[in-house]
């Protein structure tokens, strides 16, 4: 009987210890993939300020100031959960260089000033993955033109 009760104390202890690597080994993929996305978003920066709305009857004009070390940022725009401009890049010339201005002009379609509701204006950079990084959601109103 003895022997029994030891034998399966072996086995139990031998079963916990495999567990326990096997948690480790988990534990580390887990780090590792961490480590690897920050990484990623450390690469990729995109800043965004002075952003200016400018609601007219026929348009909608954009303006600020971007700092990013890519090519490119993006921008899209939404009303009533529906998307009126999709995915859109915007070039930028001097990456990794000083703050620079850019200037987005999008008509306004019928459709989105008798609708009513607000327009919601996406502007962001994106990671070397493509998720999108540095969000910057900004409400428009077209009910008073």
């Amino acid at each position: 009987m003895k022997q029994r009760f030891i034998f399966l104390l072996i086995i139990l202890l031998a079963f916990f210890l495999v567990s326990c690597e096997a948690g480790e080994e988990n534990e580390n993929s887990d780090r590792q993939e961490s480590t690897e996305e920050e990484k990623a978003d450390e690469q990729t920066k995109v800043k965004f300020r002075g952003i200016h709305v400018d609601v007219q009857a026929k348009e909608v004009v954009i303006r600020g100031k971007v700092k990013t070390n890519q090519y490119e940022f993006y921008y899209e725009m939404e009303q009533d959960g529906k998307k009126i401009v999709e995915e859109t890049a915007y070039s930028v010339d001097n990456p990794n260089e000083e703050w620079e201005s850019f200037e987005i002009m999008y008509d306004t379609p019928k459709e989105v000033k008798e609708n009513g509701e607000l327009v919601i204006i996406n502007i962001y950079g994106k990671n070397i993955h493509g998720d999108k990084i540095s969000s910057n959601y900004i409400t428009v109103d077209f009910s008073y033109l």
